[in-house]
């Protein structure tokens, strides 16, 4: 970029802010589904997800497991923007879209309790 340019407005869709609000999005995503899950199950549902059977045993322990995978997650995707642009933020849309599916789908199923 030539310096005698003229620098054009911050857009706030783009680059570390993007991807912090995604992050929170994430969080807010996981604490729902935390939530919607012991509901489900405290109500006599069970967990679908195999890999998460033993962890939704105890409400601290899954709330452990969901903030470890963000921390995880957010490592990762600040890890790829900076190897390839936009890399990582690309992946977290698709992992923000695939947890609002899930808490939907739990919503779904606490409608069928209730």
């Amino acid at each position: 970029m030539n310096f005698c340019q003229k620098q054009g407005p911050k857009n706030i869709f783009y680059g570390r802010h993007f991807v912090i609000l995604g992050l929170i999005i994430l969080g807010v995503l996981f604490g729902l589904d935390v939530a919607t899950t012991q509901f489900i199950l405290s109500n006599g549902g069970y967990e679908m997800n195999i890999f998460m059977k033993h962890a939704v045993t105890s409400e601290i322990f899954h709330a452990a497991v969901k903030i470890s995978v963000l921390s995880l997650i957010a490592g990762v995707v600040f890890y790829s923007n900076k190897k390839i642009n936009n890399s990582g933020t690309a992946a977290l849309i698709f992992i923000i879209a695939f947890y609002i599916i899930t808490v939907l789908h739990n919503l779904g199923s606490i409608s069928a309790i209730v």
